[in-house]
C-alpha cells in the first residue's frame, strides 16, 4: 500500500469507466491508478473518481490516492492498482509547487511516445515493454476536428503540431467534449470552444490506449485538456 499526491491531468473516457492519470508531486513522476476489473481493461468507475464532496476530480486538481502496489503492462508502465479509500482534495498546496511539476514534465517533441505515428503496435511492447506511456505536452496551432469514427458515432479530434511535426488524435477528455457538443461537424481553432480565449495556453495530456480490435495497435489519445489558469500563462 502506498499513498501519493498527485496532480491530475487526466478523467478521460474509457470503455464503461473513467482513465484518471497524474504527476506525483514528490517528484516520483506519472501514475496511472486503476482497477482490477478485466472486462473494462482496468477502467476506474465513479466511486474511484468522485471526492467526498460529490463532485469529479478534473484537471489540475492536487488529490491524495491510495494505491495498493504496481500493476505494469507492457503498453502502460505507469499503471498502480488503486485502493479502496476515497481520494482526498489537497487545497493547501501553493501554485508554485504544481507550476514547477509541470515545467518539469513538459516534453518537446517533435517524437510523442517514442514516435511520430498516431500509433504503436502492441506486437513491439509484447516484445520490449514501453518505457512510457503518458506524457505532456503544449500543442502548437491546435484545432478541433470533429467527425465520426468507424462506427459512425461522433468523434472528437485534436489537430496540432509539436516541434513542427503534425499530429491528428482522438480526443478522451469528456470535459472537452461537453466544451464542444453544440458544434457541428468541421474543423475549429481550439479557442473557438466555449470558455476558450484566443491567448489562452492550452497543455494536453497524451496516452496510449488499450490494443485496438482491428489492428492491434496502440492508439495515442488526447486524454486530458488543461487550461491554465490565465495568470499561470507566462510562468511555464
Amino acid at each position: 500500500m502506498a499513498v501519493f499526491k498527485i496532480i491530475c491531468l487526466a478523467n478521460s473516457i474509457k470503455w464503461r469507466g473513467r482513465c484518471m492519470a497524474g504527476l506525483r508531486m514528490d517528484g516520483g513522476g506519472w501514475v496511472r491508478p486503476v482497477s482490477d476489473d478485466e472486462s473494462s481493461k482496468g477502467a476506474l468507475f465513479s466511486h474511484h473518481y468522485t471526492l467526498p464532496e460529490g463532485t469529479e476530480v478534473r484537471p489540475l486538481d492536487v488529490v491524495q490516492i491510495n494505491v495498493v502496489r504496481p500493476f505494469p503492462q507492457p503498453h502502460q508502465p505507469e499503471n498502480w492498482l488503486i485502493g479502496n479509500k476515497p481520494l482526498r482534495l489537497e487545497k493547501h498546496i501553493l501554485e508554485e509547487e504544481i507550476l514547477s511539476i509541470l515545467r518539469s514534465n513538459i516534453a518537446s517533441g517533435p517524437d510523442l511516445l517514442g514516435n511520430r505515428a498516431d500509433r504503436i503496435s502492441y506486437d513491439m511492447f509484447a516484445r520490449s515493454p514501453a518505457s512510457s506511456s503518458l506524457v505532456l505536452i503544449e500543442p502548437e496551432n491546435a484545432y478541433w476536428y470533429i467527425t465520426k469514427d468507424i462506427r459512425n458515432r461522433r468523434q472528437v479530434r485534436a489537430v496540432f503540431h509539436l516541434s513542427g511535426q503534425p499530429y491528428n488524435l482522438v480526443v478522451t477528455d469528456p470535459y472537452c467534449h461537453e466544451r464542444l457538443r453544440n458544434l457541428p461537424p468541421g474543423c475549429y481553432p481550439f479557442y473557438e470552444a466555449p470558455g476558450l480565449k484566443q491567448d489562452d495556453k492550452i497543455l494536453f495530456t497524451i496516452s496510449l490506449g488499450e490494443p485496438f480490435e482491428w489492428d492491434n495497435c496502440c492508439y495515442k489519445l488526447v486524454a486530458g485538456v488543461i487550461v491554465l489558469p490565465r495568470h499561470w500563462r507566462n510562468r511555464l
